[in-house]
């Protein structure tokens, strides 16, 4: 006959005794001898195979957890006894419909089970609806939801209630798991797996997997598109908040006005820019923006689903000054995940995007003043002298930009002149032109020259302006001259000299250099005198002003009578002092 054995080990073994009711003398117990192993003494049970492993490491993320299962003993509905499986340990899992929920489980070889998870210990109770016999391999497997915090596996045992087996540690998968290209935390979207990761319930941390920036315009002053690639390891779902920082400039100039950004999209083909407002429920395609802490603010009205990527663009205009590369952030907030609503992405810095973009985001070109020579066309005192300069930036010059010559010392061209002609030709302009007359502001006693770019000039493409000067009337050296733009943060320059062979005959000359007398030098000059019987000479002094060319000739003395020309080999003759 077929007796079930109990549930659990005994501690002392069983004694089967017998008696014949109604026969006289047989009517007594007589312990039964035992053939083989103690009858109803049943053997511990105890599992042989306890191993779980996960399906995804992403936070929040639905995560499939597999358990492979076997035990010394049957499983399953034996008689009065059912099998009940009870794995604790998952930490962090939360369900928002209840503290008791019931779940689906699946099973190899059509056996039947079904699941119900407790939030009071954490555990995940299987019934067994079908026998599964000793040795027999039992695979199960279910769906809870990751906690949205980083995490290490916790520690996972294994029970069965029923069919008792005493509480064991299960043997946790320590492989990678296999990467794929879905999208979104329902849908087991995972990248760049590592060792490990199928460790159940471990969870990384949420994070930006790919965080990219690239710019339009290095150019000082100009408009400068930022264009953002984010691909995220958890859903951000409406209502998350994004914000992009240390989108800062050196200079402290102004880049946007506060309040709503337009934003854009990178590709024709996707509207991503659609999915953020500047407040919860705004309309679509903005951003807010604090110019006074130059941050970008975004709320997210549509969700976008981990390991998708998202581009969109905003627009900046640089600073007026060279800079280095900027450390641009991005963090996310507020991120509603599970029973969690309060998750987030912390602050990290944006990767340079190379793809298709050559400079870093914020790197802005230095404003240099790459070529400066000047010329002149004499070097001849009191003469009107044609003056030139060629200058070349590396970045454009704008339209207005104020350009500013000084050192232009010592020549006789008056400030009371005001302004006076320029003529200006760059080689970028692009129209048929022979260039532009214009009117300048010139300062005789600082030697400065300025005046204002008519239009604006590409970088590298040389300028070429000409204006006259008159030169003063003595000598002096080439000065030296500068020249500057403070449209932008240029550096002060100076004017290289271009020395000219063919202006002063023979000799080589350097512009702005006169060749003439010593400003302020004194010449002596003997002037004849005569009288009724000797000539005695006269010496006369004569200062050469700053200005002038001069000569002396000899003035004949006079008397009350006619001079007349002395021939005396004791005369002296006239002599002649010429500058």
């Amino acid at each position: 006959f077929a007796l079930f054995n109990q549930k659990l080990e005994s501690n002392e073994p069983s004694v089967i005794s017998m008696k014949f009711l109604g026969v006289c003398g047989m009517e007594t117990f007589v312990e039964v001898a035992e053939i083989a192993a103690p009858v109803l003494s049943p053997l511990p049970a105890h599992f042989l195979v306890t191993n779980i492993g996960q399906s995804t490491p992403w936070p929040g993320a639905l995560n499939t957890i597999t358990v492979t299962l076997s035990a010394s003993v049957k499983l399953g509905p034996l008689g009065p006894c059912k099998s009940l499986l009870v794995i604790d340990g998952f930490e962090g899992v939360c369900f928002a419909t209840g503290s008791t929920v019931p779940i689906d489980v699946n099973a190899s070889n059509d056996i039947a089970l079904s699941g119900m998870f407790r939030q009071s210990n954490r555990s995940v109770t299987i019934e067994v609806n079908d026998v599964v016999n000793a040795g027999q391999q039992l695979i199960a497997s279910f769906r809870v939801r990751n906690p949205a915090e980083a995490q290490p596996s916790p520690d996972f045992h294994i029970s069965s209630q029923g069919v008792e087996i005493a509480r064991t540690r299960m043997l946790k998968d320590n492989s990678s798991v296999a990467d794929n290209s879905e999208c979104g935390s329902d849908f087991g979207a995972i990248r760049n797996s590592q060792p490990h990761d199928a460790e159940p319930l471990r969870v990384k941390a949420p994070e930006f997997t790919k965080r990219k920036i690239g710019q339009s315009e290095p150019t000082p002053g100009f408009n400068n598109s930022l264009c953002v690639t984010l691909s995220s390891n958890i859903d951000l779902a409406p209502e998350s908040v994004l914000s992009l920082s240390s989108l800062g400039y050196v200079d402290g100039t102004f880049s946007a006005p506060n309040g709503d950004m337009m934003l854009s999209s990178v590709d024709v083909a996707d509207d991503h820019h659609l999915m953020f407002a500047s407040y919860n429920g705004g309309p679509p395609g903005n951003g807010l923006w604090d110019d006074n802490g130059k941050i970008l603010t975004l709320f997210l009205g549509a969700t976008m689903r981990a390991g998708c990527e998202y581009k969109f663009c905003f627009a900046l205009r640089n600073p007026l000054c060279g800079q280095g590369p900027q450390p641009v952030c991005i963090k996310a907030r507020n991120i509603p995940s599970g029973c969690d609503l309060g998750a987030y992405i912390p602050k990290r810095t944006l990767d340079h995007d190379t793809s298709s973009l050559a400079t870093p985001p914020l790197k802005i070109t230095k404003p240099e003043i790459t070529e400066a020579v000047w010329e002149h066309s004499t070097p001849y005192p009191l003469l009107s002298n044609d003056v030139s300069v060629n200058f070349t930036a590396n970045v454009p010059i704008a339209n207005a930009s104020r350009v500013l010559f000084q050192g232009l010392t010592g020549t006789r061209t008056p400030s009371e002149m005001g302004t006076f002609g320029i003529s200006i030709l760059c080689g970028g302009w692009t129209e048929e032109t022979s260039g532009y007359n214009i009117s300048g502001d010139w300062n005789r006693t600082l030697g400065q020259l300025s005046f204002s770019m008519p239009a604006q000039n590409p970088a590298g493409s040389q300028c070429r302006i000409r204006f006259t000067v008159e030169n003063r009337e003595c000598q002096q050296a080439s000065p030296d001259a500068i020249i500057s733009i403070d449209h932008l943060c240029f550096m002060r320059v100076s004017l290289q000299r271009s020395s000219c062979s063919s202006c002063g005959g023979s000799v080589l000359t350097q512009p702005g250099q006169v060749i003439g007398p010593v400003c302020g030098a004194t010449t002596s000059t003997t002037l004849p005198t005569s009288s009724s019987s000797t000539t005695t000479p006269v010496e006369t002094t004569t200062t050469t002003p700053a200005a002038t060319t001069s000569s002396t000739t000899p003035a004949p003395t006079t008397s009350s009578t006619t001079p007349a020309p002395t021939t005396s080999s004791t005369t002296p003759a006239p002599t002649t002092s010429s500058t």
